[in-house]
């Protein structure tokens, strides 16, 4: 049985495999570097959310050892060009970036952010944090008088890649 989150269905989050891969090698390359990051593309299915690509950092976005910010159009060019082939089915759900020197914990820069774009976006959204050991999943719902962020945990591992969801 799938858990509840005030009374609604969690949903769950499924990163297919070239993601997963793309996240794995950030991991690898990210530490004492610049911090990184872009948009993630993918399909809302009912209360799930399938994340299947994603951009990486363009020439105009500001990097530093301690902050992203996405300023690159490349990004937008992405997420439209995305929802044009698609039919429509494919949009912007999240956003990745990495933590060069740290751990899977958002700052408070991070929260405000993911924070402000669900309660734009009027949906449930990804982010993924990636530091030199790891890469975490945290889902943002936006309910009317606040909005919840859970670190998610991996619930499989299958052929076509990784499902995440709130475990409690």
């Amino acid at each position: 049985m799938r858990t509840t989150l005030n009374g609604r269905i969690a949903p769950r989050v499924l990163i297919r495999h070239a993601i997963c891969t793309a996240l794995d090698n950030e991991m690898t390359r990210c530490a004492d570097q610049r911090e990184a990051g872009g948009i993630l593309l993918g399909h809302l299915r009912g209360t799930d959310i399938e994340v299947v690509g994603r951009t990486t950092p363009g020439s105009s976005d500001l990097r530093s050892l301690f902050s992203f910010e996405r300023s690159d159009p490349q990004h937008q060019e992405a997420a439209d060009d995305a929802w044009m082939a698609s039919g429509g089915t494919q949009t912007w759900v999240g956003e990745w970036h990495t933590h060069p020197c740290g751990n899977v914990l958002p700052s408070d820069i991070d929260l405000r952010t993911w924070r402000k774009h669900a309660r734009t976006e009027k949906r449930p959204m990804v982010f993924v944090l990636v530091v030199p050991s790891n890469w975490g999943v945290f889902l943002v719902m936006p309910y009317l008088f606040r909005t919840s962020i859970m670190k998610l945990e991996q619930l499989e591992y299958g052929t076509v890649g990784r499902v995440f969801a709130n475990k409690t």
